[in-house]
Order: C-alpha cells, then structure tokens, then sequence
C-alpha cells in the first residue's frame, strides 16, 4: 500500500489578483458567494488560484470569469493600481503587467503583439503544464478592465482580430456567445483609443524652477512615476533636452541613473516601514525590474536585505 501523498507544489500566484476575482464575484452574486477568508499573503499557492478559478466555471459558467474583472476597482487606489494606470497607453499598460508578472506569479505570463487598437495575448506557462481555459478568462477579463480604465472607453475580447467576432464586451459585461472550454489559443483585445482632447498638466504644486538640478530631476522622477520612468520623459517634463540634463547632472558630479537608483531605494525603504505593503509590491511600484534586481541594488544602497529592513520597525 502506497500512502506516498505528493507535496503540494512551490509555484505561487498573487493574493491580489485573488482578491480582485472574489470581490467580483460578491458583486455579481449579491455577496451569496461571500467569504471571510481573504487572501492576506501577497502570494498564495498556485493551486489556491487554480482551485478558485475552477469552483467559479463550474458553478457559475466560464463565463462569469470574464465578468467577474469589475472587482478591479479593488486595485484602483492600491500603490500597484496606481503604478499600472498612471500615464499609461494601452500598449505601456500591458507591458507594465508583464513586469508585474515577474513578481507575482511564478509560471506564468503572457505574450503579446500590438497594433494601434487591439493586442494579440497568448497566456502561457514557463513549465509543461499550460494555464487552463479559466485561468486564461480570468486574466484577459482584468485586462479588459485595466485597458478601461486607461482608454475611458469600451473594450471587447474576441477570438480573431476582427472586433466585430467579439465575445465579450467591458465594461457591459455582455457575453455574446455561450464560451466553449478552450486552452493555450491566441486572444485579442480591442480598444478605441482615447480622445486626445486635453493634455496631460503639470501638477501645479510642482515647481521645476526651484532647488538645484538634481533636486528637481528626483522630483520629477517621483511626481512622473518610478515604474517607467526615463531620461527622455524627465527631461521633457523639465523643460530641457536631453543632452542639457546629462550636462547638468555631470556638472554636480552625478548622472540620471545614480540618482533613479538613490530615488527608488528612498522610496522602497518608505513603502517597506509601512506594515501593510508586500515585498513584490514595492518592488513592482518602485521600478525595479524583478525580485532579484529590488534585492540587490537595495542592499547595496543600504547594507540590508529589504526582509532585514523592515526589522528596523519592529520592537
């Protein structure tokens, strides 16, 4: 008799996206679905996603893992929320999920080709085994969402490039075709794009004329977002070109990426004294590429790990 039980395996997912997914579903369902357990560890099992995803096409139609993206507006005022949305195009969104992606699930990711109005998306899997068909709705329904938020406008899912073959629409949450089960195709998410009416202002409260250059440069790198920032977008929001701020900078003995380095750690070592802010979140929202770049340059900017500085606030 084999009493061998396989352990459950280390692969993780986010609790945000969790979270996200359950609050939809209590809206959808009037709060009948409605527990109390929530997801309060930044990641989770694999299998806790998988196991979620799965209750919810069984009892509910797959479907209702497209519609159940309306809990997004969970995500909207959260530091990660923020991060993705602020400043963003349809095509700099989804390269920001990618990144995302790096810190929050351990398998798997998405592929992507853009046009001006729609992305081609193929969610994927870095091991043998593929995401199933309702992990890859509960993804592509959040993306709809997301792209929503930054475009103002409509957005559909269609199984061809062809906007008019569309299955679902957001933010109607209208489902034009009953889904059948599928796996590991290409999807595509079309958009329109936003009205250029207005133009993005500065801040009033920011006055690119005072303090000294690199005093105004870390300003600007803060008020424009850590998650993408450039040279060529500071520059521009200080009114310089590009070769004139490197000048500068080199005059006070410095350079545009030692001081994104000193601005992002600043900025971590906030986020992480606050007892509510997840290691994967700070990273992602502070701009650096991946756990082990936050890891690195954090500890050579101040001789700790970021888990050995958040020990500095605890009694």
């Amino acid at each position: 008799m084999n009493n061998h039980i396989a352990p459950r395996s280390a692969a993780f997912a986010s609790s945000t996206m969790l979270n996200l997914l359950q609050t939809g579903l209590d809206r959808l369902t009037a709060g009948c679905c409605s527990n109390d357990n929530g997801f309060n560890h930044a990641l989770v099992p694999l299998e806790t996603k998988k196991e979620f995803v799965s209750y919810v096409a069984s009892q509910y139609g797959l479907e209702t893992l497209l519609k159940i993206a309306i809990g997004v507006e969970t995500l909207l005022d959260t530091p990660t929320g923020n991060a993705l949305l602020y400043q963003s195009s349809p095509t700099s969104l989804i390269h920001k999920w990618q990144r995302l992606e790096k810190y929050i699930h351990s398998n798997h990711f998405i592929d992507c080709d853009f046009t001006d109005t729609y992305v081609k998306i193929r969610h994927r899997s870095r091991t043998s085994v593929q995401p199933s068909c309702a992990e890859d709705l509960a993804v592509l329904g959040v993306l709809c969402a997301l792209l929503h938020q930054v475009t103002g406008k409509p957005v559909s899912l269609s199984p061809t490039p062809h906007a008019q073959t569309a299955i679902f629409s957001y933010p109607s949450l209208k489902v034009s075709t009953p889904l059948a089960p599928c796996q590991g195709q290409y999807w595509f998410i079309h958009w329109s794009l936003p009205d250029k009416t207005t133009k993005t202002k500065r801040d009033s409260t920011f006055a690119p004329t005072g303090g000294c250059i690199k005093e105004q440069t870390k300003a600007a790198m803060v008020k424009l977002g850590l998650l993408d920032i450039n040279i060529i977008k500071v520059a521009k929001w200080l009114a310089l070109s590009t070769r004139s701020l490197q000048r500068r900078l080199k005059e006070k003995n410095t350079n545009f990426a030692v001081l994104l380095q000193q601005v992002r750690v600043q900025r971590a070592s906030q986020m992480l004294l606050s007892n509510n802010t997840s290691f994967a979140e700070v990273g992602f929202v502070c701009g650096f590429s991946d756990q082990a770049h936050f890891s690195r340059i954090f500890k050579k900017w101040t001789g700790m790990s970021p888990k050995q500085y958040t020990h500095i606030n605890i009694d």
